[in-house]
């Protein structure tokens, strides 16, 4: 017999917020560290853009999309090309660096990958604002699932997709 999972009352989760995403030089020097790192290892290039879009990468707050980078950049008048931000985002990602998330939206989100123990999202299908939040029973019912199928967990993701109490009120969405 299939042993079921009962859920009882959760305590409330811990929301992430913006100030609680800011990098320590620490945490900075260790994504220089580790994208150097990847790029040597794997017969990229070392280049000067590339690291241009590190920074701007590690200056962002919360998630983020490709396009959004290079404005930013261009506003800041940080010299690059478009190509040269989605390039690297790719090996960003393949470095470690970041994440990429699919919000099922167009485009992939990003986000530094090591800022905050790990954590799941919020999704509103009416603004789009991305809510952030750690709950440590999500952990355990993740293993016991797994258990239960005679696996082990490697990794997880918890998406829930929600929305705002009044669409045309959400301070989100003007």
């Amino acid at each position: 017999m299939d042993k079921a999972l009962t859920i009882t009352t959760i305590p409330p989760a811990k929301e992430i917020h913006e100030e609680d995403r800011l990098l320590s030089p620490e945490q900075r020097q260790h994504a220089y560290q580790m994208f150097s790192k990847f790029l040597n290892k794997e017969g990229y290039r070392v280049t000067s853009e590339r690291f241009k879009v590190l920074e701007a990468v590690l200056d962002m707050k919360g998630h983020f999309n490709a396009d959004e980078l290079y404005a930013t950049m261009v506003t800041n008048k940080t010299r690059t090309s478009r190509a040269t931000v989605y390039s690297t985002l790719e090996l960003l990602e393949k470095s470690e660096v970041i994440f990429r998330h699919n919000f099922r939206s167009d485009c992939s989100y990003y986000e530094v990958r090591f800022d905050e123990p790990h954590h799941d999202h919020m999704i509103c299908v009416s603004c789009g604002h991305i809510s952030e939040f750690v709950l440590p029973q999500l952990m355990d019912i993740r293993k016991q699932v797994a258990e239960n199928s005679g696996l082990n967990v490697v990794d997880h993701s918890f998406q829930v997709f929600a929305e705002c109490d009044d669409p045309n009120e959400c301070p989100h969405n003007k």
